[in-house]
């Protein structure tokens, strides 16, 4: 389904019951649904972002954020959202991780 193999993790993936989205259409959907603060106004943003600007543009921007996400944030073993581990339930064990 969608052309990409099961186990190809090149790029973000977001499925839902909508159905699969891939690269910038993934962070779209994504910030549409995580918008933390109404003063905050990211989902009518993401909603005009994929409307107004063709996805061959934003695939191209996302491709160059993520070809270069070290040099712009930086690099850490571990996850830096999880610093009190009550994430961690949501993370693939390292072992299965490398059971390939």
């Amino acid at each position: 389904a969608n052309g990409r193999q099961a186990d190809d993790i090149s790029s973000i993936v977001l499925v839902t019951d909508e159905g699969a989205y891939v690269k910038s259409d993934a962070i779209l959907k994504i910030t549409e649904a995580l918008t933390p603060l109404s003063m905050l106004p990211l989902k009518p943003a993401a909603v005009l972002g994929r409307v107004l600007v063709p996805k061959f543009i934003r695939d191209v921007i996302y491709d160059g954020v993520a070809d270069n996400r070290y040099d712009l944030m930086g690099k850490r073993e571990e996850c830096r959202y999880d610093v009190d581990g009550s994430l961690s339930e949501r993370f693939v064990d390292d072992l299965l991780a490398r059971k390939q």
